[in-house]
C-alpha cells in the first residue's frame, strides 16, 4: 500500500521538478506550487491511508 503510493508521489514530484528545472526558484509561482505539493501531498497520503485502514 505505502510502496506504490510513495512511488507514485516520487514519480510525480520528479516529473514536476523535471518540467520546472530551468525556472524552479526564479518564479514565485513555482515556489508556491512546490510548497503546496510538499504540504498537501503528505496530507493526501495520510488521508488515503486512513481511509483504507479505518
Amino acid at each position: 500500500m505505502y510502496g506504490w503510493l510513495t512511488g507514485i508521489s516520487i514519480l510525480l514530484l520528479a516529473f514536476m521538478l523535471y518540467l520546472n528545472r530551468r525556472t524552479l526558484f526564479t518564479d514565485v509561482e513555482n515556489v508556491k506550487v512546490l510548497i503546496m505539493i510538499f504540504v498537501f501531498l503528505p496530507l493526501l497520503l495520510v488521508f488515503i491511508a486512513g481511509a483504507v485502514f479505518l
